[in-house]
């Protein structure tokens, strides 16, 4: 009889970068919920999965840090929020995260736009500085967590994009061999 197995005591420690790159665009998806009804609109029916755990990171970040504008912000928040759920737009992808229309006073590109927003929260933080320090900081949080996003969706656009690609190749090389080709095209 074989003895048995015993665990790995590093398999917590044996991730693949993809387990850490969900882990962060979660928590950043968490983070941007915070923001994005400001910022955003036009949102898919279901873009709205993560924000009970952005009013939660908002309460408790208004506890901890001690920030008494979180009264006024998250209040706000939940207007803006209630908002965009009752006109969610039925064309887009169900998670689609919203147009930024803040920024299409700049650009009408879209990923120029989402380019741009990291830097209108953190430039609101800076503004923020002297009357609300503990408000500002939660705005460079926020700006930091609209780039990782912004990053995270650009990788892997661009993967399911050469993905596409692929299948659109094999898709041609399968017609040529059903044709009576040798699969090589000519």
């Amino acid at each position: 009889m074989p003895a048995p197995r015993q665990p790995d005591e590093n398999a917590v420690w044996k991730t693949k970068p993809t387990d850490i790159a969900n882990i962060l665009y979660s928590l950043a998806a968490v983070v941007n919920g915070c923001f994005t009804p400001f910022l955003r609109s036009g949102f898919g029916s279901r873009a709205f999965g993560a924000y009970p755990f952005s009013l939660l990171l908002m309460v408790v970040y208004g506890g901890f840090a001690n920030c008494q504008e979180m009264s006024l912000y998250i209040p706000a928040w939940l207007m803006f929020v209630i908002m965009r759920q009752m006109k969610t737009d039925k064309r887009q992808h169900s998670r689609y995260q919203g147009y930024p229309w803040l920024c299409r006073i700049i650009t009408r590109n879209e990923y120029q736009a989402r380019m741009i927003e990291p830097w209108v929260v953190f430039g609101i933080g800076l503004c923020l500085v002297g009357a609300a320090p503990a408000l500002a900081q939660f705005m460079v949080i926020g700006c930091a967590s609209l780039f990782v996003t912004l990053c995270v969706e650009t990788a892997s656009l661009q993967a399911r994009k050469r993905a596409m690609e692929d299948a659109r190749k094999d898709a041609q090389q399968m017609a040529d061999l059903i044709k009576g080709g040798d699969g090589w095209g000519d």
